[in-house]
């Protein structure tokens, strides 16, 4: 059962995925598409539920079909743009595996390594994998945000 320090975590990391969330539906079918830091605003999306699905131990996550580890990992452009319903539905089914990971965590697991991250070189404890998780999400968010406040729309944050 979860901690207070675990349910303090857990709720900021899922709200910056609630955030995300929004960003999908607050973003134009052209917008979609536009790009914004380097990349198409989709991109941005995609990388974040990829590389939060990463965060979280357990097996991955299938992302939308037709998309590189590259395309994934913001290294590459992807040959398919998914649509906002394929990336609605990869993020709920992050959301809820993040949900069920949190809920099994009581604050003294906090301090255990995540080993998943561990085998690709990043030494995280299970509160930093929150803390990054939610911080990263918020990075590309912003991006989408900036995108949407550039065409006069209202921002997600």
């Amino acid at each position: 059962m979860s901690g207070s320090v675990v349910k303090s975590l857990g709720a900021i990391t899922l709200t910056c995925l609630g955030q995300l969330a929004l960003l999908i539906d607050a973003l134009t079918d052209e917008l979609w598409t536009s790009h914004t830091g380097g990349w198409p605003a989709w991109q941005h999306v995609i990388h974040s539920i990829s590389t939060g699905d990463l965060f979280i131990p357990g097996p991955p996550t299938p992302a939308p079909p037709g998309l590189s580890k590259e395309a994934l990992d913001l290294t590459a452009a992807a040959d398919r743009v998914p649509t906002k319903e394929e990336a609605e539905n990869y993020l709920a089914a992050v959301e809820a595996k993040l949900d069920d990971f949190i809920k099994s965590l009581g604050d003294g697991d906090l301090l255990h390594a995540n080993e998943r991250l561990s085998e690709i070189g990043l030494p995280f404890n299970l509160a930093m994998t929150l803390s990054a998780l939610g911080g990263h999400t918020s990075y590309h968010v912003g991006y989408g945000d900036a995108l949407l406040r550039d065409r006069g729309l209202p921002g997600v944050y």
